[in-house]
């Protein structure tokens, strides 16, 4: 017995998917009440199954942060015949063959020569799937059409601005789920040098938004570290997730002077002085902004910016000689009133 039937029904698709091509023959038994069994003809003929495997669906690309490699990950075939898979790379409108995957159950694939791709840019792959029924000169099995191509998620390398307290970065998004994205997870690590592995790495989200943005500014507190960040989109309805390459950047920021006060203040002319700063000389150079209080405006107005240029101490000219000045540097205000 294959199938049943209700009374009345007096036709059936009956799907063959354990023999790839053999004689086959039916027949009808139809069972009445109070045990009467009546038997129709027997009639056959043979049959080979042409019939590909359903297509398989896709969830995501992904890349494997330990490997830096791509996986592609999807739902195993509805159809039971199913034997294997078949893993193209999507490059420039052309599919290439990757690999072979066989079971049925078998819905994961790490591309392990995709290093150079991942570390670049996107990368695209699409799936098919076969049985065990060949047929024709080559033999071939059936074989479904091809999954529509994925393209991962790709966070290009970090730039940083000196003294900038945001790191600023960028992504390419997803593409390939038919319900498209409905947000992007940021997630982000600190690590306290560029060697540190990505195992030792602690990352955590820092933020979701909508699958529509592919920016994100992050304002920073710790300074001369790696500051690490990957990018999971997030499917609108299925709810598939896809981890996107990570990256690091350092975010230098110049040590303050050991020391910076005003030396002195002095009175050269009626209308002018000269203020002394005394700074610890540095390898790097700073700004310093020498203001004046208004007490009209209530404001600082500025004066002069002078370089310090490696030096000890720098003569700042005023052309003023009442009232308090102020210097400001890296962040830090000093005063002096006179």
């Amino acid at each position: 017995m294959v199938q049943t039937f209700p009374y009345g029904v007096t036709g059936s698709n009956y799907e063959i998917v354990d023999v790839c091509g053999d004689n086959m023959n039916f027949m009808v038994r139809l069972a009445m009440p109070g045990g009467c069994v009546f038997t129709s003809n027997v009639d056959g003929g043979y049959f080979e199954n042409y019939a590909p495997p359903v297509i398989p669906t896709m969830t995501d690309i992904s890349i494997d942060h330990v490997l830096n490699r791509a996986v592609i990950s999807w739902e195993a075939s509805p159809s039971p015949d199913t034997e294997a898979y078949i893993i193209y790379e999507c490059v420039n409108g052309n599919t290439l063959i990757v690999d072979t995957i066989w079971g049925i159950n078998t819905t994961t694939f790490t591309d392990l020569l995709s290093g150079s791709a991942v570390s670049t840019g996107q990368v695209s792959y699409s799936i098919a799937a076969f049985d065990g029924c060949y047929h024709g000169i080559p033999p071939s099995p059936n074989t479904s059409a091809l999954a529509p191509c994925q393209s991962s998620v790709y966070v290009p390398n970090i730039g940083y601005s000196v003294c900038d307290p945001n790191v600023h970065f960028t992504w390419e998004h997803y593409d390939g789920w038919p319900d498209g994205v409905s947000e992007y997870i940021v997630y982000h690590a600190i690590a306290p040098d560029i060697a540190t592995p990505f195992a030792d790495l602690v990352f955590a989200p820092l933020d979701t938004v909508s699958g529509n943005v592919s920016n994100y500014s992050h304002a920073i507190t710790d300074f001369n570290l790696y500051h690490c960040y990957y990018v999971v989109a997030v499917g609108t309805f299925t709810g598939y997730q896809a981890v996107s390459n990570y990256t690091r950047v350092l975010t230098p920021y110049p040590v303050d002077p050991a020391y910076l006060y005003l030396g002195s203040a002095s009175v050269i002319s009626q209308d002018s002085t000269l203020i002394t700063l005394l700074i610890e000389p540095t390898v790097n150079t700073y700004e310093v902004k020498l203001e004046r209080f208004n007490p009209i405006t209530l404001s600082w107005d500025e004066v002069i910016i002078m370089s310090t240029d490696g030096t000890s101490s720098l003569v700042m000219p005023d052309s003023a000689r009442n009232g308090c000045v102020q210097l400001y540097l890296s962040g830090h205000y000093f005063q002096l009133l006179r």
